[in-house]
């Protein structure tokens, strides 16, 4: 074998050269001496001390060292070695050299002078034992059967053949190491190896057969190429994607043969990634379509415990649907209506603040679910309160950003291992949610768009509303128009669309958000759509006809009352100043008795920077559990009343004087009333405990700080005047009601937590969290599984008692 090099040979080139002439006659005799191996050894041994001789003379040295690496001749262990000594070789010359005269060389001297690929694939081929592409074909096929039949594959690291002896599979490791060295280190080298289909073949034969570290290997090598331009057809049609597949749904399984649970996870991410690059090809989507496990094993992704793998899924998911909207329809049917899917992304929204990247793509993921199938997406949403009220609560209660110009949508793609700021996450996060449940509410049929409405209005109060409208004005008023260019084109209805049938809230709303677009130009824009659509079919494709379109959309889903006459978020404001102003006495005594505020807590600092939306949510459990707000319910105030009445009547009979029932009845009843607008904000104490964090922990800190909040309105109402009336019937109804009731339903949980594991799934479902606003909720949640909670009239009971 001649050499491409004009200098004069160093003695390690000739010792090569005089090995490789001996085993060429060893070969044409048919008998190969027992010392060749031990000689070769010898030699090959000798290479990582002599690396100043194979520097000086690289184009004498590798042909050898790579034609000993193609076959085990004369043994498996000098292949071993040899593959060992190309890779120590090609990184001292990244090291020495530097990475771009190391890859010219590769690409140049190795991959196009010495067909360095090919030799790489008869190597696997020859490892593998399995050089027949029928047979190939026929496991293969094998494969996608199994997935029909619902199977979930076979086990990691077995096939139908033997398992791969331990020298074989370290001719395999170092193959694919020195692979994988090559074509990251020369682009122009992956992208001949796409030219290579037999080794594209090897290397996804090597799959079932090879570690999950070796599996790691062939998903680097795979997730390198597929980044060469056109590279998606290639891999598809050498069924690429086929394998991609099947090693996820066994990773996704829990595949018997997995020793590695680490190494197997950081496999099936790099493989989801391969995934994410080929999924825009169609023939790619064809084969998802045909695998019936694939909504199963998306549902298993996202719902893992790796938060790299969750992540990867849902930007493989969004990929999905963002290629293909006018095919998955029947994909994401399947996704929302079989599987868990559409509840692990609802509930993904409200992870904690330090996990905001995957809020993000779960929110991107139902922003893309409600643009490819709006009636699936509206359909189960309104089945599914919980997963709206989960969208609506993370529009409520994340934090609004800096206000910022968002241009494009290319601006707010980022993936999950990128690091972007947290205001960009959050005004991304708030965007794509809002988009979402306004492409919900405005492109489904009435009945749905109905329902929806129905359900948030018996769920939100009109203050509530008022300021989800104001804030989504903010949200809107920092996004431009071309900002929704990407967004497909969608037909309506003349009357879902026509900007002049909107209402006048629905108008004023629009142009508070728009303040400096030309009203004028708008309307001669829709009297000209108006001309030109004689179908009545009015087409929602450019950015300011979707942004109009979402922020009607949005008014009208927020607008209205579940009860009664609509009251409007500006005489909610005005009626409680009105209250205020009669109140003048009332408010310079809360100015001498305002209570110290709880200490900061872990749990209680959380809280409060969770949003004003999150203090109406716990306010909405103190009045639950008060005895004398004044809008309780009938029952209630009949008992509070009853209650006033023959206590009045014991006082009087005491002294020995009897009534006077000409007298005009005294109303005593009314000063133990209090309305909302006289809780003070220091009345009020806010707990957030994250299920993802130690949350034994911090359910202890938040039974220390109601405890704490507790003996501080006590301290107040000694302290408190006593004509001050209101002020102490609001603080003597936290003391001895609200904050001992909550107190216990934390104790209670607590209790449970480490006694019964469904609790935990429980919180799980519920927020991922337990805090101020939902433990009403998550006590009778977690009594009825224990089968100890008891009604919250008994709690009342029981704190009076306890008193």
């Amino acid at each position: 074998m001649a050499t491409a090099s004009t200098a004069r040979p160093t003695p390690l080139a000739l010792a090569l050269q005089a090995q490789w002439n001996l085993l060429q006659q060893n070969l044409q005799l048919g008998v190969i001496p027992a010392t060749a191996e031990r000689d070769l050894l010898r030699v090959l041994e000798s290479l990582p001390e002599n690396k100043a001789n194979i520097l000086s003379n690289v184009e004498g040295v590798l042909p050898y060292v790579l034609a000993f690496a193609v076959a085990p001749i004369p043994s498996e262990r000098t292949q071993v070695i040899a593959l060992g000594a190309m890779q120590a070789i090609v990184g001292s010359l990244t090291t020495v050299w530097g990475k771009k005269a190391a890859a010219v060389l590769v690409h140049d001297f190795l991959t196009v002078e010495h067909n360095a690929l090919h030799a790489l694939g008869v190597t696997l081929s020859v490892a593998l034992d399995d050089d027949s592409a029928a047979e190939a074909e026929a496991e293969a096929e094998e494969a996608v059967l199994e997935a029909k039949r619902g199977k979930s594959g076979k086990p990691l690291g077995r096939s139908r053949d033997a398992a791969l002896t331990e020298t074989r599979s370290a001719i395999v490791g170092g193959a694919l190491e020195f692979l994988l060295m090559l074509v990251t280190l020369s682009a122009p080298t992956a992208a001949a190896a796409l030219t290579h289909p037999k080794l594209i073949q090897a290397l996804l034969r090597c799959l079932p057969r090879t570690t999950p570290t070796q599996a790691c290997d062939v998903a680097s090598i795979l997730l390198t190429l597929s980044a060469v331009e056109g590279a998606a057809e290639v891999l598809v049609a050498c069924r690429a994607y086929h394998s991609v597949l099947h090693y996820i749904r066994t990773c996704a399984g829990g595949g018997d043969g997995v020793s590695h649970p680490n190494a197997t996870m950081t496999a099936m991410c790099l493989f989801l990634r391969v995934a994410v690059h080929l999924a825009g090809n169609p023939a790619a989507f064809v084969v998802l379509q045909e695998d019936p496990t694939a909504p199963q094993v998306m549902e298993k992704l996202l719902r893992s415990q790796w938060g790299e793998v969750v992540a990867t899924a849902c930007q493989w998911l969004a990929t999905i649907m963002e290629q293909h909207p006018k095919n998955c329809v029947g994909f994401v049917s399947d996704l929302l209506l079989k599987t868990l899917v559409g509840e692990q992304l609802s509930g993904m929204l409200l992870w904690p603040s330090n996990m905001r990247q995957y809020a993000v793509w779960a929110a991107l993921c139902w922003r893309w679910v409600s643009l490819v199938a709006p009636a699936v997406a509206g359909s189960f949403l309104v089945s599914n309160p919980n997963a709206l009220f989960s969208l609506v609560q993370s529009l409520a209660t994340t934090s609004l950003p800096p206000q910022r110009q968002l241009s494009s949508r290319t601006e707010t793609a980022f993936g999950p291992h990128e690091k972007s700021s947290e205001g960009h996450a959050l005004r991304q996060l708030l965007i794509e949610v809002a988009c979402a449940l306004g492409i919900c509410h405005g492109l489904v049929d009435k009945r749905l768009r109905a329902a929806m409405h129905r359900v948030i209005l018996h769920r939100l109060s009109p203050v509530t509303q008022g300021e989800l409208q104001k804030r989504l004005v903010a949200v809107f008023a920092g996004v431009e128009a071309s900002y929704f260019d990407g967004y497909p084109a969608v037909p309506l209805p003349r009357h879902n669309a026509n900007p002049r049938h909107c209402s006048p809230s629905d108008n004023h709303l629009v142009e508070s958000a728009t303040e400096t677009e030309d009203d004028a130009s708008d309307e001669a824009t829709a009297r000209q759509r108006d001309g030109n659509d004689a179908d009545g079919v009015y087409l929602l494709c450019t950015g300011e006809q979707w942004r109009r379109f979402m922020l009607r959309s949005l008014t009208r889903l927020f607008r209205g009352s579940a009860r009664g006459t609509v009251t409007s978020l500006g005489a909610v404001v005005r009626a409680r100043h009105n209250l205020c102003d009669h109140r003048a006495l009332t408010v310079a005594t809360h100015t001498t008795t305002t209570a110290t505020p709880v200490p900061q807590l872990g749990v209680v600092q959380r809280a409060e920077e969770m949003g004003g939306t999150f203090y109406l949510d716990s306010i909405r459990v103190v009045l639950r559990l008060a005895h004398h707000y004044k809008h309780a319910s009938a029952g209630g105030d009949a008992t509070a009343a009853g209650a006033c009445r023959s206590a009045s009547a014991r006082s009087s009979s005491r002294g020995g004087k009897a009534p006077n029932p000409w007298a005009p009845p005294e109303k005593v009843e009314s000063s133990r009333r209090w309305g909302v607008e006289e809780v003070q904000r220091s009345d009020v104490v806010l707990f957030f405990v994250a299920y993802d964090d130690d949350i034994v922990a911090g359910l202890a800190e938040a039974v220390a700080a109601v405890a704490e909040h507790t003996q501080r309105l006590g301290r107040q109402l000694q302290v408190c005047p006593t004509r001050a009336l209101q002020r102490r019937c609001v603080l003597n109804d936290l003391y001895l009601h609200v904050y001992p009731a909550m107190h216990m339903c934390l104790r209670f949980i607590q209790h449970h937590l480490a006694r019964s594991q469904p609790v935990l799934q429980i919180i799980a479902d519920n927020e991922r969290a337990v805090h101020s606003g939902n433990i009403l909720d998550l006590y009778e949640a977690v009594g009825h599984c224990v089968g100890g909670g008891a009604p919250l009239s008994s709690l009342w009971d029981a704190t009076i008692e306890s008193r």
